[in-house]
């Protein structure tokens, strides 16, 4: 999935969408989409960053 991300980033915030639920193993799997795509663009998770460091948060 983050190569489909990498080529089309708007998917990224379907990911974003799903870091919100109640399904731990889900926000797991969304959560290393990011990572993986941040590791080749960094720059795209800028829309992100609130939302991914109050993950780091909890």
């Amino acid at each position: 999935m983050a190569k489909e991300c990498l080529q089309l980033p708007s998917l990224l915030a379907e990911i974003a969408r799903e870091l919100a639920s109640e399904e731990k193993a889900l926000v797991g799997d969304c959560a290393k989409v990011f990572v993986k795509v941040g590791e080749k663009e960094p720059k795209l998770l800028l829309p992100y960053m609130e939302q991914l460091m109050s993950l780091i948060n909890n």
